[in-house]
């Protein structure tokens, strides 16, 4: 349908480009896009250049040729619209070098995690690959977060009184990240068993997944647990055994596996006596969250799961 607005080819009429659509000016990218009439029917592109930040008209003096972005203004239904800019001349080599070093990195990470290959030529699945892997990183950035010298920033967020609900809601998304990302490659391979565990200065993490017969609770320091950190005596322990409803409620459904999930923040901790209370990732570091999922036909569902806990504590070289 002709548009109702007149030609814009301000090309050739000046005159008439402040009657076009038009993009609005806008910075983005550190360049400034001024208002420009939209491309028109005819197919004439308005397409806008401008020196690359840093860079002046005046430069042109010099005889050195100045780099520049571009960009082009689209007209759809009759608004202009920008269309993203080019801003390749404006990258320096070195600039490109690190961004180049920079996704291989990230594909040699995600190949290590996932054990699944992608080349930098697979532009899709790169994408989707590279955004897996930043979301494992998370676990990194997580970490740092939740250090004790960013206290006064956190309560800051939030009105006092919320921050325990806060953090809650944060640690509910956080687990159920990794919880679909284990799920996901686990599915994959047609696995029904797998885990993923961390263990940071500030938080630990381990997702399992079991199938139902033989999931029987959960207890920390579990059996992996003791073997990593070396421990031969036996520790303080808390374990968390499912009531007769749960396993009833397991029996009836068609569930194909368990996903579980602990969460702990170390500088939340209050302290369970232990001989070897000084020790990382002991029984010290407290439980702030245990999750479930139910894998039901290939999806995971959350689930509300009653335990009994027990702890057992070490009182000896007790004065």
């Amino acid at each position: 349908m002709p548009s109702s607005l007149p030609e814009c080819n301000y090309l050739t009429n000046r005159h008439l480009a402040k009657h076009c659509v038009q993009c609005k000016e806008e910075v983005r990218e550190s360049v400034t896009w001024s208002r420009t009439p939209a491309i028109t029917e005819e197919g004439i592109v308005a397409e806008l250049s401008v020196p690359c930040p840093g860079y002046t008209i005046t430069d042109n003096s010099s005889g050195t040729i100045i780099p520049q972005a571009k960009r082009k203004c689209n007209s759809v239904d009759d608004v202009g619209v920008w269309d993203s800019p080019y801003i390749d001349k404006c990258l320096t080599p070195s600039f490109l070098d690190f961004s180049a070093k920079s996704l291989s990195t990230i594909l040699e990470l995600q190949d290590s995690l996932f054990n699944t290959h992608v080349t930098s030529q697979q532009k899709a699945d790169v994408l989707e690959y590279t955004e897996s892997s930043i979301t494992t990183l998370n676990m990194t950035f997580a970490d740092s977060i939740t250090i004790t010298d960013n206290d006064k920033a956190w309560n800051k967020t939030r009105p006092l009184g919320q921050l325990a609900d806060k953090l809650l809601q944060v640690v509910d998304q956080f687990t159920s990240v990794f919880s679909l990302s284990l799920h996901h490659h686990l599915s994959s391979l047609q696995l029904k068993q797998g885990s993923f565990r961390r263990s940071l200065e500030n938080i630990g993490m381990k997702v399992i997944s079991v199938v139902p017969k033989d999931f029987h609770g959960i207890i920390l320091p579990d059996a992996s647990d003791l073997a990593d950190l070396g421990m031969t005596e036996e520790p303080a322990t808390i374990s968390f055994t499912p009531n007769k409803e749960f396993i009833r409620k397991i029996n009836q459904l068609a569930v194909d596996n368990l996903m579980l999930v602990t969460l702990r923040l170390n500088t939340f901790s209050r302290l369970l006596y232990d001989p070897r209370y000084g020790q990382h990732d002991n029984i010290n570091t407290p439980l702030v969250k245990i999750k479930m999922y139910e894998s039901i036909d290939g999806f995971l569902h959350p689930s509300n799961v009653p335990f009994e806990t027990t702890m057992t504590l070490l009182f000896s070289n007790v004065s």
